[in-house]
């Protein structure tokens, strides 16, 4: 059982260190961008200093670089955008005859955002409900097979433990794995958003 609770947490802190490598490289691609920007910023004010014409250069290539990223913005917000405008809602729920396809519309929505804010801890609930429901079968089945001498008492031992086993490296795995994934997420959160603490 120790061995299968170092493996359980060593997969899901492997899984969380993926995660966090894939963090960490957005964050660097991020950094380095914002440093290139301070880095142009600092040409700009030393060429201000040399000559009016490489002023308006430099302006010019900044201008260029910042529509270009203003251009990317845009163009991450537009993929962004849902694709069912809310306009279509107000339109079914003012309709005489669609009101009751945009209830249905905005029930389902606010029944699939309530299934992905129950995802993890239903899952947890279930690990739970599972391994002690299959702790207390492979007990009753060591009982009842042991005393009628259908298996063996080892047998029986080993199927139990096999069952316990793998439970436990199911349950420490993917415990591990959400407790580290949510300690990033909270880290990289504060990260972006000025060091603020929640």
């Amino acid at each position: 059982m120790i061995l299968e609770s170092v493996f359980g947490a060593i997969t899901g802190l492997l899984g969380s260190a993926v995660t966090s490598y894939f963090n960490w490289k957005q964050q660097k691609l991020k950094n380095d961008h914002d440093i290139q920007m301070k880095e142009l910023d600092i040409k700009l004010v030393t060429v201000e200093a040399d000559k009016k014409m490489e002023i308006s250069r430099v302006e010019t290539e900044g201008k260029i670089e910042l529509s270009e990223l203003d251009a990317y913005k845009m163009a991450q917000e537009e993929s962004n955008k849902s694709s069912f405008d809310s306009s279509y809602m107000k339109y079914l729920m003012e309709s005489k005859y669609f009101q009751w396809l945009g209830a249905l519309i905005a029930g389902a929505f606010g029944f699939v955002e309530w299934l992905k804010g129950m995802a993890r801890p239903a899952i947890t609930y279930y690990l739970l409900g599972v391994s002690t429901y299959l702790t207390i079968l492979c007990y009753k089945l060591l009982q009842t097979f042991s005393v009628s001498g259908a298996i063996t008492l080892p047998e029986a031992y080993d199927i139990f433990q096999l069952c316990i086993r793998s439970l436990i490296y199911l349950t420490i795995s993917c415990v591990s794995f959400w407790f580290c994934d949510r300690r990033v997420a909270k880290f990289l959160y504060r990260l972006n958003d000025s060091n603020k603490k929640d």
